[in-house]
């Protein structure tokens, strides 16, 4: 009543372009489960390493900041919690190598962020790495299979859900939350199987 019934993320229609791609989908839910713990541990370590370090808090977040800062002077989708990225990211592409850059600078910052004591929360930057896990996962396929007619987006889609499932180890609730925030239904089956690979993945992983 208050916000519209319009989607956080404004997503292309996706669909499976053959059965068999569903496969891949569970292969996007075993890399996405393996990203998601090592997102988990890069959270814990920083957290250690700064209290550790015994640094004041002003001088934490200051080193913190600093590190983000010199890191959006190159590549300024990291700022923020990564929405507008990802927003972006679905109205034009982004290419393999900025989006395999994106992913891999968020995974350093948003813990060095978090564990220098930073207010703010993880919930939209793990979005973010599933976004660009899932659009380079795509891109690969697409590049290696053209004739399949794969669209990254779909997989960008997935990703959301399978690094959701992956840090929360709750799949259900995170395929129902990338429905609400797309409200795309055409990839359910894919989606379910990738996110629920990366929960089991994940917590093998971070047993």
């Amino acid at each position: 009543a208050a916000f519209g019934r319009d989607p956080a993320f404004r997503v292309p229609p996706a669909t499976l372009s053959a059965p068999w791609e569903i496969a891949l989908y569970a292969a996007l839910g075993a890399l996405g489960g393996a990203v998601a713990a090592a997102f988990l541990y890069a959270l814990r370590a920083s957290a250690t390493l700064f209290s550790r370090s015994r640094l004041p808090r002003p001088l934490a977040m200051a080193v913190a900041g600093l590190c983000l800062g010199l890191v959006t002077l190159r590549w300024p989708e990291v700022v923020g919690n990564g929405r507008e990225a990802i927003a972006a990211l679905f109205e034009r592409p982004f290419g393999v190598e900025h989006v395999l850059a994106l992913l891999l600078l968020r995974l350093v910052v948003t813990p060095l962020a978090v564990g220098s004591g930073t207010v703010g929360g993880v919930f939209t930057p793990t979005l973010f790495l599933g976004a660009m896990l899932g659009q380079a996962f795509g891109a690969g396929v697409e590049a290696l299979h053209p004739s399949l007619g794969a669209d990254p987006g779909a997989f960008a889609i997935a990703g959301m859900g399978c690094l959701l499932a992956g840090t929360t180890h709750a799949p259900v609730t995170a395929v129902v939350m990338v429905f609400e925030m797309t409200l795309d239904y055409g990839i359910v089956v894919p989606l379910l199987l990738g996110s629920a690979v990366a929960s089991v993945v994940a917590t093998r992983l971070c047993a």
